[in-house]
């Protein structure tokens, strides 16, 4: 990642100010507030798992690309007379030259990293390209939508989700930050879930499987409040939504993401059935944790 870090400071988008880039690309001032690590006060819910690589060895980028090398195989074997190999596709070239790029021959036997970041403010130092335009080398992702702006997020000084807020949630109500409309890619998301893929653009790595868990104090195991939720959709390379789901913390939910694919989350606070102050239920909500893992594990 340091390559991609150091190219986006020299793009010198913004500073340390919080910010968000409007749908017409202007700026606009107090998106979230920065905070640093184990700064956060006791009403926000912290949140981990926000920057994760995820290795796949060689084999199991050879078995992402095994269904195309099937189809090349089979129209590699069209037209063998009666009696030879029918399989020459795959037997008919020795070493399987034949099925170059996919059958994954790899003299190093390096295993590939790809990157999952969960961001807040796209500007800052992390794998989005908030302009629209990648970089010459391809190792940032573009996203051109924008940020809820809101005091309800705080994010770290590169940009990633740090901790969300519980406090002044509207008491006996739904409170909903965030909007999902026919803008795409979204122009008023809380955050985004982003597959940077390698460092080297490689678009050839499996997906990723996502997950969205949520914790208690004392509880070693993932709960699932009706007080909160998380609606979202998934958009392909192409920023076409492909996927939409109520609540990405939902325990049944696991989103497969491939390389450049994004999930646009906001969040919704429902207190209906509050009977104190606006925080009931939300103060035993400690922790967001986010996972990623890759195909075949």
């Amino acid at each position: 990642m340091a390559q991609r870090r150091s190219i986006k400071r020299r793009r010198a988008l913004i500073g340390i100010a919080a910010v968000a880039f409007g749908a017409s690309g202007a700026v606009v001032s107090g998106a979230f507030n920065i905070g640093s690590e184990g700064s956060l006060p006791d009403y926000f819910i912290q949140v981990a798992g926000t920057d994760q690589g995820i290795t796949f060895s060689p084999q199991q980028v050879n078995a992402q690309d095994s269904s195309e090398g099937q189809e090349n195989n089979e129209e590699g074997s069209e037209g063998v007379a009666a009696g030879e190999d029918g399989n020459a596709g795959e037997d008919g070239n020795a070493g399987g030259d034949g099925n170059a790029g996919n059958n994954g021959d790899d003299d190093s036997g390096d295993p590939s990293t790809s990157q999952l970041q969960v961001i807040v403010d796209p500007a800052e130092d992390n794998i989005v390209d908030p302009s629209g335009a990648p970089l010459a080398d391809g190792t940032l992702l573009p996203w051109t939508g924008s940020i809820h702006e809101t005091s309800l997020t705080r994010g770290t000084e590169n940009g990633l989700l740090l901790g969300i807020a519980s406090d002044k949630i509207n008491t006996k109500a739904v409170t909903r930050y965030g909007t999902f409309d026919a803008t795409v890619p979204g122009d008023d998301v809380v955050f985004i879930i982003v597959n940077g893929g390698s460092a080297d653009n490689d678009t050839s790595l499996p997906a990723v499987d996502v997950t969205m868990r949520l914790y208690g104090d004392d509880n070693p195991r993932p709960i699932d409040p009706d007080y909160i939720g998380f609606p979202y959709r998934v958009l392909d390379s192409d920023r076409t939504v492909t996927a939409t789901g109520s609540d990405l913390s939902d325990q049944s939910e696991s989103i497969e993401l491939a390389t450049g694919e994004v999930i646009e989350v906001i969040v919704e606070f429902d207190t209906t059935d509050s009977t104190a102050d606006s925080a009931t239920g939300l103060k035993d909500l400690s922790e967001v944790r986010f996972f990623a893992n890759g195909g075949g594990d």
